[in-house]
């Protein structure tokens, strides 16, 4: 099985389309394949009671038909991102968000399927559809650059009505639409795993203390969400009339012993 997207950047709104190819040159039938796109969210706490705790939840999924014995077959998923945060590696010491599609191959009776995965990163902004680019400087010899003494005036001592920068993307570039915003519904709290952290917590606390009671959490924030839809998408494999919701199938695969 051959999992593949064509490329590692993506933004809520936007579509994400997968690829998965099957080689299927055994004697059991592949039920059918099942594509997912996965949060996993990682949590540290500092010393002196360093832990880690690890959720998982699934944003979108997606299921397309099976692969019959000895044959190999081509599918592809459109995966649309909701709502949800950015990737958040380094910018925090105690919450990690990453990002992954995954594809799992199902296959009839007691026989073991294969699955795969594959990061990707969910940023907050989407790229222009022209980057612009510095023109390169082919002289020999550049010149002297001149030092502004005004430059080093601290920003304190600037006038306050001058603006120091454009604040969102979109209001400099044309080609990004303002976006609209939403809740991450697939971020839901599981009370088996919160009643064993909780549990886990009051055996470290101080005899004597008072317990809290465990409040509803009524704040949800909101994630900015694009509208990419009348832009040309030359990321969508396939044609537009095999399209269906579990992915659509291409037929003109060339039927191999690849594996």
């Amino acid at each position: 099985m051959r999992l593949s997207v064509p490329q590692g950047g993506f933004v809520p709104g936007q579509t994400v389309p997968v690829e998965v190819v099957v080689s299927n040159d055994s004697g059991v039938a592949v039920e059918d394949i099942t594509v997912k796109l996965t949060m996993v969210v990682i949590y540290y706490s500092q010393p002196p009671s360093a832990d880690t705790n690890k959720d998982r939840f699934e944003m979108v999924l997606k299921t397309g038909g099976g692969v019959s014995t000895k044959c190999r077959k081509q599918l592809n998923f459109d995966l649309k991102v909701p709502a949800t945060p950015p990737t958040c590696f380094n910018l925090c010491s105690i919450i990690q968000i990453g990002y992954q599609v995954e594809a799992e191959a199902r296959v009839k009776g007691c026989h073991g399927g294969q699955s795969l995965h594959m990061p990707i990163t969910i940023g907050s902004v989407p790229l222009t559809e022209q980057l612009q680019k510095e023109p390169r400087t082919w002289s020999e010899v550049l010149p002297p650059q001149q030092l502004d003494a005004k430059a080093l005036i601290l920003i304190g001592s600037e006038q306050h009505g001058e603006p120091l920068g454009i604040p969102n993307p979109w209001a400099a570039d044309p080609s990004i639409a303002q976006p609209t915003y939403a809740a991450a519904k697939h971020i839901s709290l599981d009370p088996q795993k919160f009643s064993k952290s909780k549990k886990k917590s009051q055996k470290k606390s101080i005899k004597g203390s008072q317990e809290k009671k465990n409040d509803a959490i009524v704040f949800l924030p909101l994630y900015g969400v694009f509208d990419l839809s009348n832009q040309v998408n030359e990321l969508t494999l396939g044609t537009n009339e095999l399209k269906t919701d579990g992915g659509y199938v291409n037929n003109e695969v060339e039927k191999s012993t690849w594996l």
